[in-house]
């Protein structure tokens, strides 16, 4: 399974290696001082510093993240691809969406180090978020599967964010952002909540992969 997956990482990166550039110039020279232009301003404001910076990540990095993942992942979802690929590996696609995960987050390491050396006790703000991030993968791989298009995944994601981070800011079940919220606000129904609809939304897009693999096979035999 994991050499499966690191020879397909290989030829995505060789493919998009321009674009995966072009991100890691994004977070590393765009991102990073942006974000601690808020941390500046914040002082400058005498406003609280973990709220801008977690107001920052949700409305600019969530949403990098978001698309550095759908081209990780559309090779398992594209027709184009996901024929040979469900061919030599029958693997759960779910296990690959929490491999990008974790890829990802890495990425994003030096920007959350930086940040935590920036802002006391930050780090529970970076916990969260990356909660945010996970259940957004899991929306991904849902919307992805039962559409069988990664362009449609991310789009419906990007609408999705774009609406709870800039139109409806109250918090409700099935809304993971928290604009202007402190912590210690959160609602206590938040994660429960949403890791239920993540399971589902997993369990969900499982089982449209397996129709997936099912239609492949008739095709094929």
């Amino acid at each position: 399974m994991l050499l499966d997956y690191l020879k397909l990482m290989t030829f995505v990166l060789k493919k998009y290696k321009w674009l995966f550039l072009a991100f890691f110039i994004l977070i590393n020279f765009i991102m990073l001082p942006l974000c601690l232009s808020e941390i500046s301003y914040s002082n400058v404001l005498q406003s609280d510093p973990q709220m801008l910076c977690f107001n920052f990540l949700q409305k600019n990095i969530l949403l990098i993240y978001i698309i550095i993942q759908s081209f990780m992942f559309r090779f398992y979802v594209e027709k184009d691809f996901n024929e040979i690929i469900y061919t030599i590996d029958r693997t759960p696609k779910y296990i690959y969406v929490i491999i990008d995960f974790i890829i990802i987050q890495m990425i994003f390491l030096p920007l959350y180090l930086l940040v935590i050396t920036k802002i006391d006790s930050f780090i529970s703000y970076i916990m969260i978020f990356m909660f945010q991030c996970l259940i957004s993968s899991s929306f991904y791989y849902f919307i992805s599967m039962i559409s069988s298009s990664s362009l449609i995944g991310l789009m419906v994601i990007i609408c999705y964010l774009f609406i709870f981070t800039y139109i409806f800011l109250n918090p409700c079940i099935g809304n993971i952002i928290l604009i202007n919220r402190s912590i210690e606000y959160i609602p206590k129904y938040y994660f429960v909540s949403h890791t239920i609809i993540a399971v589902i939304c997993t369990v969900v897009g499982r089982i449209f992969e397996k129709n997936i693999i099912n239609n492949l096979v008739i095709i094929m035999a």
